[in-house]
This record gives structure tokens, sequence and C-alpha cells, in this order.
């Protein structure tokens, strides 16, 4: 930075190597947050895979310990919790999750309040979940599927048939 200035007299030719100093500190912890945050993920997906849920729910943890680098491990964390029937856990992951990217995870979080009994807040979210991705027949069939066991038959007729559409061979969009 010292060498770039307009000046042409340089008091020391140790100054860019000063200001350099402090830069390289940061950026080597930010650094090590970030590797320290993958290796914790790395593990908590083979944990997904494996489905084994504690130990995704530790790995999240410690992966969460680092630094939020990327909110699908809330979701993962999420889905672990929601596994082993911790649903309003499972719900407070995906609120978080929601916090750094807004538009993901409204099927995940509609599944957890349709677990707890709150149908309302269920399809509030498979509504959102569906106007995102209005081409996906999942989004469509989880829609329908909350708004028939929350009493609103017509609607949910609608989506089924919306579903059926995008994607006939979803069978169990035509039970």
């Amino acid at each position: 930075i010292g060498l770039l200035t307009s000046s042409k007299q340089h008091t020391s030719s140790q100054t860019p190597w000063l200001l350099a100093i402090p830069l390289l500190i940061c950026g080597s912890i930010f650094t090590y947050g970030h590797l320290c945050f993958d290796g914790h993920y790395l593990q908590a997906h083979n944990a997904w895979r494996k489905k084994n849920w504690t130990q995704l729910i530790d790995q999240a943890n410690f992966a969460l310990q680092c630094g939020p680098f990327n909110h699908r491990i809330l979701l993962l964390q999420g889905l672990a919790h929601q596994q082993r029937g911790d649903h309003q856990k499972a719900v407070q992951a995906y609120k978080q999750a929601q916090n750094y990217h807004p538009n993901d995870g409204h099927a995940a979080l509609g599944s957890a309040y349709a677990a707890l009994g709150n149908t309302n807040r269920a399809v509030d979210h498979y509504r959102r979940e569906s106007l995102l991705y209005p081409n996906q027949a999942t989004a469509a069939l989880d829609l329908a599927n909350a708004l028939l066991k929350s009493g609103n038959a017509p609607e949910a007729i609608t989506y089924y048939h919306k579903a059926t559409v995008i994607s006939p061979t979803l069978f169990s969009a035509w039970l």
C-alpha cells in the first residue's frame, strides 16, 4: 500500500511490510475459521448420508462454533432434530437458517410445523415454497396435503391437479 502512494518519498522500505502484517493475521484467522467450518460441515454431510442424526447434530454444533459460513448446516441440523422427533428444535434451526437465506427451507419448516400440529403455519410455509418453485411437483403436493388437512379441500384439489400436471408420474398426488 505504501509503495502505491503518489508520494515519491518513502521514509522506510519496511512501511509496506508493517502494514501487511495485520492484514495477514486477519486473513489467517478468517481462513482458519473457514477450514474449521468446512471440516465439520463435511462430517455433518457424512452423518446425514449414514442417517446418524446424533452425530449430525454434534458436527453441526461444532461447525457453527467456527462461524455460520453456510446456512445449509442449519438445514441439516433441523433435519436431524426432526428425525429425532424434536420438532421444536427443528423449527428453531430452520428459522435460524432463514435469517441467512430467507428463501430456503420453507418446505422443511412447513414439515416441522405440520409435525407440531400447527397446520396454518405449515400451509403458510408450503405456500411460500410453492411460490418460489412453481414448477416443482413436490412443493404443490406438500401444499395440497396441508390444505386438505386444514379443511380447505377445494384449494387442495387445485394443487393436487397442479402436481399431476407438473409430474404425471407422482402417484401420491393421484391418490
